[in-house]
């Protein structure tokens, strides 16, 4: 254990070398302690204000009164808040009120499932030649190496097979035959410079299929197994790249889901992975990487945790193939990522000619200072360099760590860049991972002899797998029923001077697990902890014995709490709100800071 931690260090040395001749921002380190020091106080960077992108950006979706075409608010400001204070009537008309009935959850069908005609023109099915029908497998024709067999092509969009050839500048074919029923589509291209690429037109979910790149004279090379369906990009840091088979019980120094592993099988959920190159020139064409393959007890170990369980859950949901392109890299910054720059260069530009449904992101620690505007930017470039305007971006949000003003920060700067950039979504998990000297549980990398790292990953790698699919469920693929985490809709005074607190997407209604994380703020400016009280379903009251008038709420903001009886040993200690389905406690509910107007 001890040389891991060593190798683990080394690495991420080296990896900062290589990365920081070229980024302009911070490291991904966790917040320094001296932000701590600013926790307790109320402001304004706390409280996420509205933000602007400048049209030059192109990400601005509305007006500049009106940013962003969501309904959901990143945090309650005075603006917002409802002017009028309640009565103890309304109080208890809202405590009376039946909660939304929560529809049964339902697999959409493949009509309703997400598609698009971006690129479609580029798709050729006008014959150029007659197929031979008698084809030899020829050197001469080199599919790239991230098309194999076992690939899994985005279904439902036109997509792109590429290569190189030394046949010179000549026309070729791609045929697509599923083997089960022996349909077959062909589609045409034009080789130049020796490269080619042949677009193919929309495919339906499912397979197996057999896709052959063909010349005139029946020279060409075969890939098979190929499934159409969802495929995604795993991208980010260490938090994305920590795979299954890393996840240790400490305790006991066996494995956290050695029954997920052994019930791991399904060959309708296949990975790659781009092996970790920092370049300074754009990379075209990889040399080498992990091949597609089908998940099973022995891959499964070596593929990223959230990444499995996010895909398993999406697969077991939408009953279509799925594919996960791992390619993610410990200790790069937000910066090293955009087009032009180390990381990108080397692990995204080779693989930017994929057609790819999304693409899952867990970066961001250290890294907080508008984390937002350079995150939209980045999600822009990469539309842009995937030719895909459609491409889906799913943020997931940081865990619990020290109470360092980074780590709330960018919790907040994850939920703003989904307000004001389209087809963007994010999941809640405030309530996963140990705390710093906690290390008596979770990864291996929370072993190490560094208390202050020790906890920087969240353990419930399943959980924060399956929440980032459910929020694509949901949000996407139009399931039925509350997937993701209650949110703040209002803060409002009461007249006996407590502070009604309502919430949205509570499903069968909210509920209670301890008391600990909502905090009040006087004029004073500082924080002290309040005592929650369950409203009806929806909604939560606060309130202290001071005097003076509550002038601002906050949740989920420290790792303490006067209500916490007994030692701390987990992060879902600190908080207690969560919405139920099915009878059950399921999602946590967001952070959030909200100024009270004052009764009138």
């Amino acid at each position: 254990m001890r040389f891991h931690t060593r190798w683990c260090a080394i690495r991420l040395a080296v990896v900062l070398l290589l990365s920081g001749c070229q980024q302009n921002d911070p490291p991904d380190n966790p917040g320094s302690s001296a932000a701590e020091s600013q926790q307790g106080q109320i402001s304004s960077s706390v409280t996420a204000p509205t933000v602007m992108i400048t049209q030059k950006e192109g990400e601005t979706t509305g007006t500049k009164e009106n940013p962003g075409n969501t309904t959901r608010p990143n945090t309650v400001t005075s603006s917002e808040v409802v002017k009028t204070a309640l009565s103890l009537g309304d109080v208890a008309a809202i405590a009376a009120k039946k909660p939304p009935a929560v529809s049964p959850h339902s697999v959409p069908s493949s009509s309703s499932l997400p598609s698009s005609t971006h690129n479609k023109e580029k798709v050729i099915t006008m014959k150029k030649f007659d197929v031979p029908e008698n084809r030899k497998s020829s050197s001469k024709i080199k599919l790239d190496v991230v098309l194999s067999n076992k690939a899994v092509l985005q279904a439902h969009m036109p997509v792109r097979i590429w290569g190189t050839t030394t046949l010179g500048d000549v026309d070729l074919a791609a045929i697509v035959k599923n083997t089960k029923t022996g349909d077959t589509r062909i589609f045409y291209g034009t080789a130049s410079g020796g490269e080619f690429e042949i677009w193919l037109g929309a495919t339906e979910y499912g397979g197996p299929y057999e896709i052959t790149v063909c010349s005139r004279d029946g020279q060409c090379q075969t890939i098979s197994d190929v499934l159409f369906g969802e495929v995604y990009i795993l991208g980010g840091q260490s938090n994305m790249g920590w795979a299954i088979g890393q996840c240790y019980d400490g305790k006991v120094s066996k494995l956290l889901y050695q029954k997920e592993i052994d019930s791991s099988a399904n060959d309708n959920l296949r990975e790659m992975l781009v092996w970790p190159v920092s370049s300074t020139e754009p990379v075209k064409k990889l040399d080498s990487c992990r091949q597609w393959q089908g998940i099973s007890p022995s891959s499964v170990v070596n593929v990223s945790a959230v990444g499995y369980f996010f895909g398993q859950k999406l697969q077991e949901e939408l009953k279509v193939p799925v594919g996960l392109v791992s390619s993610c890299m410990g200790a790069t910054s937000l910066s090293t990522w955009l087009p032009g720059f180390a990381w990108y260069n080397g692990m995204i530009s080779p693989i930017n000619k994929m057609t790819v449904r999304g693409v899952l992101w867990y970066q961001g620690e250290g890294d907080p200072t508008e984390y937002g505007e350079r995150l939209a930017r980045l999600i822009r470039r990469w539309r842009e360099e995937f030719q895909n305007p459609d491409m889906l971006f799913h943020v997931i949000q940081l865990p619990r760590y020290v109470n360092a003003e980074a780590w709330y920060l960018c919790r907040e700067e994850d939920k703003k860049v989904c307000s004001f950039v389209d087809k963007c979504t994010y999941s809640v998990n405030i309530d996963t991972g140990l705390l710093p000297n906690m290390i008596a549980e979770g990864d291996t990398l929370n072993t190490v002899e560094d208390p202050t790292v020790a906890g920087i990953h969240p353990y419930q790698k399943k959980e924060v797998g399956v929440r980032a699919a459910d929020a694509l469920l949901e949000k996407v693929y139009g399931a039925k029923g509350c997937w993701t985490s209650p949110y703040l809709t209002s803060c409002t005074a009461v007249e006996d001077g407590s502070v009604l607190l309502q919430f949205d997407n509570v499903a069968e209604g909210l509920v209670l697990r301890g008391l600990a994380g909502f905090e009040a703020a006087g004029a004073d400016g500082k924080y002290v902890d309040v005592k929650p009280v369950m409203v009806g379903k929806t909604a939560v009251s606060v309130s202290w014995d001071k005097k003076e008038k509550i002038v601002s709420v906050r949740y989920g903001y420290t790792n303490n709490s006067s209500f916490i009886q007994g030692e701390i040993t987990n992060c879902a200690q600190c908080v207690s709100l969560y919405n139920t389905v099915n009878g059950k406690v399921a999602y946590p509910a967001e952070q959030f800071t909200a100024n009270v107007a004052a009764p009138k």
